[in-house]
C-alpha cells in the first residue's frame, strides 16, 4: 500500500480526535502521562498499609486512565459520540473482579454503583459499540 494512502488516514483519525476533544471539551491523557498515572495508581490501589481513601483514589485513578485510553480509541476510530461520556459510568461497565483488591471494590460500588454487566466484552477495558471489535471499522448506529 503507498505511504500516502496510511499517511492520510493518519491525518484522517488525527482530524476525527481533535475535532472530538473540542467537541467534548475534553482531552485524555497523553500516553505517558497515562503510563505514569496508571503505575502509581496501582501502587496506591495494592498498598495495604496506605488508609482506604489513598486506595479508593488509585481504584478511581486507575478507572480514569483505562477511560482516557478507552475514548482515545473511540475518539480515532470515530466512534467518540456513542462512548460512555464521564468516568464513572465506564468505571461501572469494566468487570474489575480480580483486579482490585475486594475491599477497596467494595468501596468503590458503594461510592459509584455496582458493575453493569454487558457493555464492555471480557476482561477488556475498552468500550465498542454493540461490541465492534477494536480496529474494525464502525458504521454507527
Amino acid at each position: 500500500m503507498p505511504s500516502y494512502i496510511s499517511d492520510s488516514r493518519f491525518l484522517d483519525s488525527q482530524k476525527e480526535y481533535l475535532f472530538a476533544c473540542r467537541k467534548l471539551n475534553y482531552y485524555p491523557w497523553d500516553h505517558e502521562t497515562l503510563e505514569d498515572q496508571k503505575q502509581r495508581a496501582w501502587e496506591l490501589l495494592r498498598d495495604t498499609s496506605l488508609p482506604m481513601p489513598t486506595r479508593v483514589r488509585g481504584g478511581r485513578t486507575l478507572k480514569r486512565c483505562y477511560f482516557d485510553r478507552s475514548m482515545r480509541a473511540a475518539m480515532l476510530d470515530g466512534y467518540w459520540s456513542d462512548h460512555p461520556k464521564n468516568v464513572k459510568e465506564f468505571g461501572r461497565m469494566v468487570n474489575w473482579e480480580g483486579a482490585f483488591p475486594d475491599d477497596v471494590l467494595a468501596r468503590l460500588y458503594e461510592l459509584d454503583g455496582a458493575y453493569m454487566p454487558g457493555h464492555i466484552r471480557g476482561l477488556s477495558t475498552y468500550w465498542v459499540p454493540n461490541y465492534v471489535e477494536v480496529g474494525e471499522e464502525y458504521e454507527g448506529n
